[in-house]
């Protein structure tokens, strides 16, 4: 890569993929835990959407959860055609499946949103 002209190329190809990159990111719609918990307290018509695996499910989730894990999502979609109408709350344990599973969401149509932190960042009841 000693010719200028193969730099420069690879420096724009670097430059345009990080852009792209950056510009995904930035346009997924996000929430914080608080602004959920907001929702829930003015009975806005959301739906929780838990996309964690059944085990994780079962140790605690949010009050009317959905859950439909990160692996099965894709093929079980045909399930959420009801909601979409509503705003679908994603979440996980960190925030990093739900970021996922809301790209997937919004690419099908569903007005998805990943709840920032996932579940470790929730203040309210946890329900076994």
């Amino acid at each position: 890569m000693n010719n200028p002209v193969r730099w420069l190329v690879f420096l724009l190809l670097i430059v345009g993929v990080s852009l792209f990159l950056f510009e995904n990111e930035t346009a997924l719609p996000s929430i914080t835990a608080e602004d959920v918990q907001k929702k829930i307290a003015a009975k806005e018509n959301i739906l929780l959407l838990d996309v964690r695996t059944e085990e994780e499910f079962s140790e605690g989730h949010l009050a009317n959860a959905t859950l439909i894990p990160l692996q099965e999502l894709n093929e079980r979609t045909n399930e959420l055609e009801q909601f979409k109408e509503k705003e679908i709350i994603v979440y996980c344990r960190s925030g990093n499946r739900s970021k996922t599973a809301t790209t997937l969401l919004k690419t099908k149509g569903f007005r998805a949103m990943n709840m920032e932190g996932g579940i470790r960042q929730w203040n309210g009841t946890i329900v076994q």
